[in-house]
């Protein structure tokens, strides 16, 4: 059998504690800890019980909140529970307050991290806000679209690149793509290929900025009743391009993402009253795949991360009597990590 100095042209490094930082691919032996370690990209495709979120409880819970950020740094912000304005914070298991809203309110969309953040629309109005990690103020920029446009999809890594749309909040429609530079909103005369609308979703795209990202799902007709679609669009900047469609069609339904090819899709209603999904579906750039489902079904759900970690939290079953009022589960996808190496 040949050894690793053979096939790689160099020896295994024989340390005392773990190296910083660390590469995919690299091999070491820790004598503290007597193991042979690789870093390597773990694949784990299932899902975890979260912390609870502080804002249900008895008689209450969280839907229509906006989320951003990441699984070990995320931020939640207003819902109905009824309408808060209450910040949160999650590290990765377990939420904090943050800092509160300048007036309650839901639906809104927000871009950004959780030291670094921006929303605007949904309930709020044509209002916007900017968030530091501890206090928010108010933004005087205002979409040149204006309201109704409660039904949003966005999406930006920072506070100041990001892209905020709709596909109206009553009826489906191709809606408008706007783009965010940190001082204003541009309109690009952008519009989706499947005339669509969201009826109460929460965050339903993923991307990179304003060259990049992905819608999926959405309602297609007017309701009651209502008609979600599965249909999926990538957008390049330019324009919107139809991709393969997801399997679950749905509303009221999550889509998050740090990339296009690391989207993350879960819940949503089917359209049949009461009936509610817990599908996962993940987007690698080419195509949907369905994943393990989620704990619990609802729409109105809201989350941040993507298909490498992400969350999913609160939701509404719409007068069906819910087990968990303020359920939250965290995904684990494919990863970069440190494996320990087993002989035998």
């Amino acid at each position: 059998m040949a050894t690793y100095y053979e096939i790689h042209g160099q020896k295994v490094k024989y340390l005392s504690s773990d190296p910083s930082p660390v590469t995919e691919g690299q091999v070491w032996y820790n004598s503290t800890t007597d193991t042979a370690k690789v870093r390597s990209v773990i694949t784990s495709n299932s899902w975890a019980t979260g912390g609870p979120h502080p804002q249900g409880g008895p008689g209450r819970y969280l839907s229509y909140a906006a989320g951003t950020g990441t699984l070990t740094a995320g931020l939640s912000a207003g819902g109905y529970s009824p309408s808060i304005d209450g910040t949160y914070h999650y590290d990765g298991s377990s939420w904090t307050a943050g800092g509160t809203l300048p007036s309650a309110g839901q639906q809104g969309q927000m871009i950004g991290t959780q030291t670094a953040a921006f929303m605007t629309g949904g309930s709020f109005g044509n209002v916007s806000f900017n968030y530091d990690g501890s206090s928010w103020t108010s933004n005087p920029a205002t979409n040149p679209n204006g309201p109704p446009y409660s039904d949003l999809f966005s999406w930006g890594p920072t506070n100041s690149d990001g892209i905020f749309g709709s596909a109206a909040n009553t009826t489906p429609t191709a809606g408008y793509t706007n783009t965010w530079n940190g001082t204003a909103f541009t309109s690009t005369g952008h519009t989706l290929n499947t005339a669509r609308y969201s009826s109460g979703g929460t965050r339903w795209g993923s991307g990179t900025g304003v060259s990049s990202g992905i819608v999926a799902a959405g309602n297609a007709g007017a309701g009651p009743p209502f008609s979600p679609t599965n249909a999926s669009e990538e957008y390049n900047g330019s324009a919107w391009t139809s991709t393969p469609s997801c399997s679950a069609a749905v509303r009221g339904h999550l889509v998050t993402g740090t990339a296009v090819a690391d989207t993350l899709k879960a819940c949503g209603h089917t359209g049949t009253p009461g009936s509610f999904s817990n599908s996962t579906e993940t987007y690698d750039g080419t195509g949907w795949t369905t994943q393990t489902a989620v704990p619990f079904a609802r729409t109105y759900v809201s989350g941040f991360g993507g298909y490498s970690q992400g969350m999913v939290f609160g939701g509404d079953t719409e007068g069906v009597p819910p087990t968990t009022l303020n359920p939250t589960a965290e995904w684990t996808g494919a990863y970069e990590g440190t494996q320990t190496i087993t002989v035998t």
